[in-house]
């Protein structure tokens, strides 16, 4: 996974071979794997979400989407605010903090010591895991 393939492509009829073609890569990738659960941590004010980079198919992570559960039990959302997935300090650091006062507000309502669920999708130009 992640090797590139170099092609070239020549025709054969009774009189023999014909001039071989331009050569063409192909990249063999595909979407990221899922990344494992992320873990949140208290540090002050804010909520810590870490979480471990999962293999990236054979080309390069270009973004995490981090979603948070909104306050419905149901939908998660993401917070662009403090977690925006496609900053190079997040992607690199694999982290991001949250004000807790940010997350008692709505949509989120996260009652004091309320379990706070978050989702991350890894996402490469072949696609999101």
């Amino acid at each position: 996974m992640g090797t590139t393939y170099r092609f070239r492509v020549a025709a054969r009829n009774q009189m023999g071979y014909s001039i071989k073609s331009q050569s063409v890569s192909i990249l063999a990738a595909q979407e990221p794997n899922k990344p494992n659960k992320p873990v949140t941590t208290l540090v002050g004010e804010n909520v810590v979400i870490t979480w471990t980079a999962p293999l990236n198919g054979g080309s390069p992570i270009l973004m995490y989407q981090i979603r948070i559960r909104q306050n419905d039990g149901v939908s998660f959302r993401p917070d662009l605010t403090y977690c925006d997935g496609s900053k190079p300090a997040i992607i690199e650091s694999l982290s991001c903090s949250v004000p807790v006062v940010h997350l008692k507000a709505e949509p989120y309502s996260i009652e004091w010591a309320g379990s706070i669920f978050v989702k991350i999708q890894a996402v490469n130009s072949y696609g999101s895991s």
